[in-house]
This record gives structure tokens, sequence and C-alpha cells, in this order.
């Protein structure tokens, strides 16, 4: 990491994807505050189902270290999330509230954010 990114107060957040094997140990050992799991090959945005072997790239990444693992790209349910979270620190999902916010409105975005956190505190 850039010397000078160290004296801020800011942490690097990098992205892991299945497809950086022989680079993952580089990517965690520059990372900080967490590290952004891509769940889906290919663009962000909702997704139907979610890639089967997901877990065994998180615990991949967990045998290098001990940085939070948040999962994003492609998560659009509470169900999706709920059965993400079992294995790892973190959810993220963008495409589906801004979804809800900019098609349906406020309240529909409102209402999707207590289901996910409903969800996620099961």
């Amino acid at each position: 990491m850039n010397i000078e990114l160290k004296k801020l107060p800011i942490d690097l957040i990098t992205l892991a994807a299945r497809t950086s094997k022989k680079r993952l140990k580089m990517i965690l050992t520059e990372t900080s505050g967490f590290i952004y799991c891509v769940s889906a090959l290919g663009v962000t945005g909702e997704r139907n189902t979610i890639y089967k072997d997901l877990t065994s790239f998180l615990e991949n990444i967990k045998s290098f270290t001990n940085t939070p693992r948040a999962v994003g790209f492609g998560i659009s349910t509470a169900k999706q999330a709920y059965e993400i979270s079992r294995h790892c620190e973190g959810v993220i999902v963008g495409s589906a509230l801004v979804r809800r916010f900019l098609d349906e409105g406020s309240n529909a975005g409102i209402k999707f954010i207590y289901e996910m956190r409903k969800a996620l505190d099961k």
C-alpha cells in the first residue's frame, strides 16, 4: 500500500473476485477495513441466483486474512442476503436498493431496507 495512503484515516477496500486466484494473496495483504468479495462474474446488478460455490471462495479468503469479508454484486433479495450472511461478516446490496428507490419510490426503498435488516437479524 502507498505510504501516503497509510497516513490517512481511511481504509483501502479492495475487491476480490473468484477470478483473482493467482493475485488473491497480494490483494488481501493490501486491504484494510473489509474485503469486498465479488459474488458474481460480470457487472453488478440484481440476480435471481447466487454463485453456487461462493462459500468455498469465502473460506479461501479467510485462510489468508482475518479482515472482515463483505459480499456484494447480485444480491437482490432478503433471502439471498440471509443465506450469504451465514458465511461472511457483511452483505452489500446496491442495485436492488437503488432500483426500488428510483422505480418504486422512497416507501418501497425504505421497506426493502427493513426487509433486509429483518432477514439479517435472524
